[in-house]
């Protein structure tokens, strides 16, 4: 079924009217004595916080000072 078709028949069948749609955030500049959870608990103050992570060097476990947070 392609897109065309999708959009005659209505809406998405993946998604109902009053589902809520995630956002996903960048957020950088985090002190690399920072952790994962230490973003979840910062931003579970907005929302309950679905995924997040922090973006780690190659072959390493050291971040890069920045991440993602999806609500």
């Amino acid at each position: 079924m392609g897109k065309n078709r999708r959009l005659k028949d209505g809406a998405d069948k993946g998604a109902a009217a009053g589902d809520h749609c995630p956002s996903t955030v960048f957020v950088n500049n985090f002190p690399y004595s920072f952790t994962n959870s230490q973003l979840e608990e910062t931003f579970s103050d907005v929302g309950p916080v679905r995924r997040c992570f922090m973006v780690t060097q190659k072959g390493s476990t050291e971040h890069r000072g920045f991440g993602f947070v999806q609500l």
